[in-house]
Order: structure tokens, then C-alpha cells, then sequence
């Protein structure tokens, strides 16, 4: 790869407790087992929260009485510790559990801002596609949508009961398929089987998969299965992700697929882990690539 993500070092994964990232821990923990890569787990205590419960006039109610009670900040504050020391006991034991390099942060303001300021270049950014809020119904969470338009690059959305594994779908398409490739294979390895490229329709089709699999070989890589789609829309990415069976689905930010709400939707909803390629900041589309790192060519324990 090229620039900032020559090297994919760390997985950050950023947890609340709710279910689904809960699965995007499972998806860091796989993901930074197979590849040898760190894992940075990072609890944010909601500062909007706590400034919320500061106000007089705010109560909760009890699950199972219904009674009105005010809020005290220093229960609240006691309650996200208990919080944040369950979420590091579970971190610790699937860490553990995979042999995987692990360190747990508290960090207390802005959720998206303080998950932005533990970011750094050659990160895998891991998080629930929602959170608690029911009021986001089925739609993408209020911190993934943020964090998706912030611009952190590469990005992995889970959803409870999705889990990560191989093979990887690729989707290439656009004009800079090549680093959503090149991102993948520094993922998965170059174990035989790890990727299924889904070439998106267009005039030069057969000529991207040709290129595909070249640059397989000269990354020293095996070949892939290739299918060529008839369309890139929600639709045809799901069809093809459960007809390969396949762990992942990997794929630009700038898809055709992930327009308007019905790409929301899809990121919020999919069976498996999205993760998101964002364009370099190097050289153009068209350009021909820097010579990548070459990936090592240990068996990937995603299998």
C-alpha cells in the first residue's frame, strides 16, 4: 500500500458493551490474531451523558416500577466505571484466549472525537454498526456515521451476530481498486481461498480481473476466485456474499452500494463484518501503484 497505510500495525476497537461491538470485538480479536497486529481496546465515557445528568430536571425510570427518579452523577459515573471494568474483563479473555497483544484505554468525552484522537496512521478502526439507542432503529449508529464521514481510514463495522472469517469478498470498482485489493490481502494473507474478487460491472470488467489477478502475483499471492457481477448495488453484494459464503465483505467507501439511505442500511443491517477502504491521498486514481509491503505467508487463523 501506499502512504499512511503501508502498514496496517494496530487493531482499535471501540467498545460500549451493547451487542454489536461486542462483535466488532470478536472481528478485532480475529483479525489482529491472524495478522500479528496489536489490539488497543477503548471505552469512552460519554460526556454528553453525564452533562445531561447534571440537569435538574432529569430523571430515569425503573425498568420494572416505573417510577421517576432523579438522576445522581455520581452513580452514573459509578456505573460506566463498573462498565468499563466488565468490558476490559472481556477483553482480556478473548485477547487471551487468541494470544493477541492487547491494552485497554478509558477515556472520558466526545465518544467519536475521543475514538478519532486514539487513532493513529496504519489502524484498523473497529466498532458496532449501532449502539444502544433504540431510537436509531435498524439504521447505522449516531458514532459509526460520524466516524464514516470523519474520515478514518480503514474502518470495520460489525452487527451483533456477525462474525469475522474467511474468505474475504473484495469488491473492486472505481478508480482506485487496486488499494481495496492491496488492503485485503494485508488482511487476510495470502492463504489459498482468502479472497473472492467481485468485479463490478462496467466497460473494462474482464481487463480489472486480468489486472486483479496480477497484481496478485506480484504482491506474491496466489490467485483468487473471480466473479464478475452483473450489478454493485445492496442487493448484488448480498447475493454474492452469501452464495461464497463468505466471512467479510471489503469494499470502497465510495461504492456504488453504499449511496444515499440504502447504503446506510446496508452497512447497519449486513450479515457479515464492512470493512471500508477510503481513496489514498497519494497519487492519482490512475497512477500505477507504489511497490507494496509484501504480505507474509502464514496460515490465517480467520480460517
Amino acid at each position: 500500500m501506499s502512504g499512511e497505510d503501508a502498514h496496517v500495525r494496530r487493531v482499535l476497537v471501540a467498545l460500549d458493551a451493547s451487542p454489536h461491538s461486542l462483535a466488532a470485538l470478536q472481528a478485532a480479536v480475529a483479525l489482529a490474531s491472524a495478522r500479528k497486529l496489536e489490539l488497543v481496546a477503548l471505552f469512552v465515557e460519554d460526556l454528553r451523558l453525564l452533562q445531561a445528568t447534571a440537569l435538574p430536571f432529569a430523571r430515569e425510570v425503573g425498568t420494572f416500577s416505573g417510577v421517576a427518579r432523579p438522576l445522581d452523577v455520581t452513580q452514573i459515573e459509578r456505573r460506566l466505571h463498573d462498565l468499563a471494568v466488565r468490558v476490559e474483563s472481556l477483553v482480556a479473555a478473548s485477547a487471551s484466549r487468541a494470544e493477541v497483544r492487547w491494552s485497554f484505554r478509558v477515556r472520558r468525552g466526545d465518544v467519536a472525537s475521543e475514538i478519532l484522537a486514539c487513532a493513529e496512521a496504519g489502524d484498523v478502526l473497529s466498532l458496532g454498526a449501532a449502539g444502544w439507542s433504540p431510537m436509531r432503529g435498524r439504521g447505522l449508529g449516531d458514532t459509526a456515521g460520524r466516524l464514516l464521514r470523519a474520515g478514518h481510514g480503514p474502518m470495520l463495522l460489525a452487527r451483533h451476530g456477525a462474525r469475522l472469517s474467511l474468505p474475504l469478498l473484495v469488491l473492486l470498482e472505481g478508480g482506485q481498486w487496486e488499494r481495496t485489493l492491496e488492503l485485503a490481502l494485508a488482511l487476510a494473507g495470502s492463504t489459498s481461498g482468502a479472497l473472492v474478487l467481485a468485479v463490478a460491472p462496467g466497460p473494462a470488467q474482464a481487463r480489472r480481473a486480468e489486472q486483479a489477478q496480477a497484481l496478485l502475483a506480484g504482491l506474491g499471492a496466489g490467485q483468487a476466485a473471480v466473479r464478475l457481477l452483473a450489478g454493485s448495488g445492496p442487493a448484488a453484494l448480498r447475493a454474492v456474499v452469501r452464495r461464497e459464503r463468505a466471512g467479510a465483505l471489503i469494499l470502497p467507501v465510495a461504492a456504488h452500494a453504499l449511496e444515499g439511505e440504502a447504503g446506510e442500511l446496508l452497512l447497519a443491517t449486513f450479515d457479515v463484518p464492512v470493512i471500508l477502504v477510503r481513496p489514498s491521498a497519494g497519487p492519482a486514481a490512475d497512477a500505477t501503484p507504489a511497490e507494496p509491503t509484501r504480505p507474509s505467508h502464514d496460515k490465517s487463523p480467520l480460517g
